[in-house]
């Protein structure tokens, strides 16, 4: 659901966009391996209650037992807001994405005022815990309406090391302190993470489980820093270009960490000529160049090379 606060921008250049997404895995049948050699099979909530907490987050997964109740399947989502300011010449937005797996980051806040011995999941006192605001993707675009050399700019910085902090995820008979931590994004206990066919979905900074070498489908550097440049122009009518960069350091996840930290660089660099002449009138070409090198991804390195038509080809 999202929200615009706003008018025409030729009258009021400044508007607001507020908004939560939300994302859910659920149902299924997931094989999880066992230390034996075996494979327990979970099936997952298919009813039409799984679906309504898929839409509504609640219920708890067969493995969490009685005492630790956590919200079925494997829940994701961000809040977003964006500041718009729109010129005759230019527009600019600032834009804020805070990501969350649970409600501890969703929220920032967790009940932490159990009782201890037979009264640990009783609620005794009125204590709460705040969690820092760290894990967040931080965004600015600038676009000239009628630039040349210089068209669009967009300057983006995102950290998610922090998941709600380095501790233990749930409160105990002997500790009664309960803090939501180690978040462990886009990865779950039960569902595959939050990839497809090996590819991370949504963030590519999250390293993807294709570059695994031992075959997991787990997402092996969650806890990262990077910043992010991109800008593209159109010296003419008919040749644009586009370059990005992002310089990412990371620190593998709480669970399975880095022994020292590491860092990975990206760049793209693209240009595109598109024909004017009668004879090739509406074909085009575009070659782009893109590299990584880091201890995160590793060296790679590809050239793109496109022959387009747009049209129809008259016979």
């Amino acid at each position: 659901g999202f929200i615009r606060i706003g008018s025409d921008p030729y009258m009021h250049p400044l508007s607001l966009e507020l908004g939560l997404e939300m994302a859910s895995q659920f149902g299924g049948k997931s094989y999880l391996p066992n230390g034996d050699g075996t494979v327990s099979v979970i099936n997952g909530n298919t009813s039409l209650k799984g679906y309504w907490n898929a839409f509504v987050p609640g219920g708890k997964d067969i493995t969490d037992g009685e005492n630790y109740k956590n919200a079925e399947g494997n829940q994701l989502g961000s809040w977003m807001m964006r500041l718009n300011l729109e010129k005759d010449l230019w527009k600019a937005g600032l834009y804020v994405d805070k990501f969350f797996e649970d409600h501890s980051a969703m929220f920032q806040l967790d009940y932490d005022g159990y009782g201890s011995g037979e009264e640990w999941q009783v609620k005794k006192k009125r204590r709460y815990v705040l969690y820092d605001f760290k894990d967040w993707m931080i965004g600015f675009d600038l676009n000239m309406k009628y630039g040349t050399w210089l068209r669009n700019i967009v300057v983006e910085y995102i950290y998610t090391k922090y998941q709600s902090g380095p501790i233990y995820h749930d409160h105990t008979t002997t500790i009664p302190d309960h803090i939501g931590g180690t978040d462990n994004y886009y990865n779950h206990n039960i569902y595959p993470g939050w990839q497809h066919w090996g590819q991370v979905m949504g963030n590519p900074l999250f390293r993807s489980p294709i570059y695994n070498q031992n075959g997991s489908i787990f997402v092996q550097d969650n806890r990262f820093m990077a910043f992010h440049l991109g800008f593209d122009g159109r010296p003419s009518d008919n040749t644009r270009y586009r370059v990005l960069a992002t310089y990412q350091e990371g620190l593998g996840t709480y669970g399975s960490p880095y022994n020292d930290l590491r860092h990975n660089i990206s760049f793209l660099v693209e240009g595109e000529y598109k024909f004017t002449r009668s004879l090739l009138r509406n074909w085009s070409v575009k070659g782009g160049y893109a590299m990584d090198f880091g201890g995160i991804l590793g060296n790679n390195y590809g050239f793109q090379l496109t022959i387009a038509k747009r049209g129809s080809f008259s016979l």
